[in-house]
């Protein structure tokens, strides 16, 4: 499998492909995001895109976002669908494409079932998010 990073300019052509995998992530953000706004994201720039390839079969997707700290460059996954981490392979790709942009960190939110999965690359859990409408 080949991750490949999309660069704005071209969400569109690639949007039929990855938007069945990002639209499985939509139910999990709790109302943070619609497929309608993420879609806005990705084309704009705002957000970022990773299409996972199988050959020209695009079996998974992953939006994401860089963000600077104090102390650190994030790259914070917003939607991660299919098969973007199903392998170690996957992950190093997903890793190198991180670092390339400066990365110093990942981090991601998500349901018990995604902490799990990604702790067996090394992820570990940081916080809990709560929140309430005012």
């Amino acid at each position: 499998m080949l991750l490949k990073k999309i660069p704005p300019y071209f969400a569109a052509q690639n949007w039929a492909g990855v938007c069945g995998h990002i639209e499985k992530a939509q139910p999990y953000s709790h109302g943070e995001w619609t497929m309608e706004q993420i879609k806005s994201d990705i084309h704009t720039g705002r957000v970022e895109l990773i299409s996972v390839l199988d050959g020209e079969d695009c079996v998974g997707a992953v939006a994401y976002v860089m963000q600077n700290r104090r102390n650190s460059r994030c790259a914070f996954v917003v939607a991660i669908g299919g098969a973007a981490l199903a392998s170690q392979g996957n992950y190093d790709q997903l890793r190198s494409i991180f670092k390339s942009e400066g990365a110093t960190e990942i981090e991601g939110a998500g349901r018990p079932a995604i902490v799990r999965l990604w702790s067996q690359f090394g992820f570990e859990p940081k916080h809990q998010i709560f929140g309430v409408q005012i």
